[in-house]
Order: structure tokens, then sequence, then C-alpha cells
């Protein structure tokens, strides 16, 4: 199922649900100074480093899937704060940059056309969506997705890749996507590269 069809389902529900809270401690800062920090993070220099082990989720009594996936996000979460080069927003968005990006990237004013390279899967690496399996990269409108992703594009330039670890609220909500394959409030990874910007000039999008 592609992005846009998932967008298209579920994004209205995501949006007009109460979103969930952030579900650990954000980065205090402005999100410019946040993404200026990770822009100069390299997770190369932190190989071999040490990651505490927070355990596995653990649940009483009989739980609704929406209270599982709530749980198993907010301890994915505390898992990638851990990791070395991943940032939070103010949002509760979580973030790595892969592939940074000079001043010379561009980056999209809202709405605009953007074409992108993705992968989504869910917490246990199971692929929902990709661009690289289809073997195409795909174009959106940059205010037309997923809350996670709006914030994402408008912070990102083109040329580089992301790593985005999205909460429910900043994703497909307490309602998922009717019939699947997302799930009631769950947590997702997206790795996305910005290719370029179609409907400009200097967009980068020739050749």
């Amino acid at each position: 199922m592609r992005l846009a069809a998932l967008v298209s389902l579920s994004v209205l529900t995501a949006c007009s649900s109460a979103p969930s809270e952030p579900p650990v401690p954000v980065v205090p800062g402005d999100a410019a100074s946040i993404v200026a920090a990770a822009r100069q993070c390299d997770p190369a220099d932190f190989e071999g480093m040490d990651v505490p082990d927070i355990g596995q989720p653990r649940f009483e009594g009989n739980p609704s899937q929406a209270e599982r996936n709530q749980l198993e996000g907010a301890l994915y979460l505390e898992r990638m704060n851990l990791q070395p080069c991943v940032y939070a927003l103010p949002s509760g968005l979580h973030f790595r940059i892969l592939q940074a990006v000079g001043d010379d990237g561009l980056t999209p004013q809202g709405g605009e056309i953007v074409r992108v390279h993705y992968q989504g899967t869910s917490l246990d690496g199971e692929e929902f969506d990709s661009s690289y399996s289809r073997g195409a990269p795909a174009d959106f409108p940059s205010d037309r997705l997923i809350r996670g992703w709006v914030e994402a594009l408008a912070l990102m330039r083109t040329g580089e890749e992301w790593e985005l670890f999205i909460p429910a609220g900043l994703g497909y909500g307490a309602r998922g996507t009717p019939g699947g394959p997302i799930g009631p409030e769950q947590t997702l990874y997206f790795r996305m590269e910005l290719i370029c910007l179609p409907g400009r000039e200097e967009g980068g999008c020739e050749g």
C-alpha cells in the first residue's frame, strides 16, 4: 500500500483525534537549534557504544491492542533516546540525520511538492510501504501527509536522509488505517530521503 493511499484514508482521522502525548522527554530548545545540533552529530563516531537495555513491555490483565501499541511505542522511543544522534523535537517527533547537507540544500515551503524516497516499517521491522521496493521515488504535497512527515520535511534539506521515529499522535492516531496495515496507537519508523523539489527550476530534479 502506498503512503499516499494510507494518508488519504487516515490523515483526517489522525488529525481529528486527540493527539497522544509525547511518550518520552524532549530536548529543550526550538526545532531549528535541535536540527542544527543533529546535523553536527555523526552516528559513525559512536560505533561500538554500549546502550543500556531497558527491557521489554510487561502487560497486566487483558489490554486492548491500542494499549499494547501505546506501551510498546513508549518503550521503543525510550530505547531510541539512548541511541547516538537521535534527537526529539518539542512535538515528540524523534529523528536521526543519516546524511546531512550544508546551507546550499533547499528546504520545502508549506504545500510544495517534494520528491522523496522512503521506507516505512512497524516496530518489528515489517515493511508496510517503500518507494525503494517499487524502484521509483514518490512526489507528494509536503503539507498533505501525516504530521510527523509534515514537520520533518519543513526542516529537511534536499539531499538529506533522515530516520524518523513517529509516535501515533504524529502518525495515524488512535484508529490506525482502516483494515490495516497500521494498528491503533502504533508508533512507526521511516527512513526518508528528500531528493529534490520538482516545482522549482533550481530544485535539483534535473537530469
